[in-house]
């Protein structure tokens, strides 16, 4: 297994250290990003042929090194909602994939940032604003019709709602502010828009480092899947 052109001085130690838990795999290919794919102890980390570097590799291995710390919190999400009859209505497998990224993206950043990368290499789309005002327009005009007096919302645009949400205020690039855009946004759906508020809060603020049993973050999915049925049940979701 070459490392070649992905190990520095910066992420050495983070490398010696995970590479003593899980059996790592380096597949270079032919690809836009680099990936990782991990299930158990084993991990299998993507590198794009035509972009060689460090800073690209240590992103992977800080994904990695969230399941050394035992966070799932991705593949919980992933699988509580799968599991979820009304949930799995309106969060798509794209969705569980993108939210999930921006929660450990939450976690691994500072990481990142203290090994001596720069912020501007940390993602690929790093200069692409991630809340248009074209965007909110559009899942503001399809988010909810009336037919006969009742009202029936639409699960693409409830997908579309939570996805911009968590692409805006987990977004690295601070040039760009999302104030507006983002009040816009919760008058679409102000109930909504606070559950997926408080959990961002909760998740923020929870400590990785924190091995304490009252620190759990199954705990902080299941109350976040519990909110966001509870507020499901009360609309007629298509």
């Amino acid at each position: 297994m070459s490392t070649e052109g992905l190990i520095d001085h910066r992420n050495i130690e983070l490398w010696d250290l995970l590479n003593k838990e899980f059996e790592i795999e380096i597949v270079r290919k032919i690809c836009d990003n680099y990936s990782v794919y991990s299930i158990d102890k084993k991990a299998t980390i993507f590198v794009s042929i035509d972009n060689i570097n460090p800073s690209s590799f240590t992103h992977e291995l800080l994904h990695i090194f969230l399941r050394y710390k035992n966070i799932f919190i991705s593949s919980g999400l992933t699988m509580g909602v799968n599991s979820n009859k009304i949930l799995s209505r309106f969060m798509s497998n794209d969705l569980l994939t993108h939210v999930g990224n921006c929660l450990d993206h939450m976690k691994i950043l500072p990481f990142y940032l203290e090994l001596g990368y720069e912020n501007s290499e940390f993602i690929s789309d790093f200069y692409t604003h991630k809340l248009l005002d074209s965007e909110i327009q559009n899942i503001k005009r399809n988010y909810c019709s009336t037919i006969n007096y009742k009202k029936y919302y639409s699960s693409s645009a409830i997908d579309s709602f939570i996805g911009k949400f968590f692409a805006a205020v987990t977004c690295s690039n601070k040039d760009f502010d999302y104030k507006e855009q983002l009040i816009k946004l919760k008058k679409i759906d102000n109930e909504l828009y606070e559950i997926l508020e408080q959990f961002f809060i909760v998740w923020h603020d929870f400590d990785i480092n924190d091995d304490s049993p009252v620190n759990n973050y199954q705990t902080v999915e299941y109350n976040f899947e519990c909110n966001l049925e509870n507020w499901a049940r009360k609309k007629t979701i298509i």
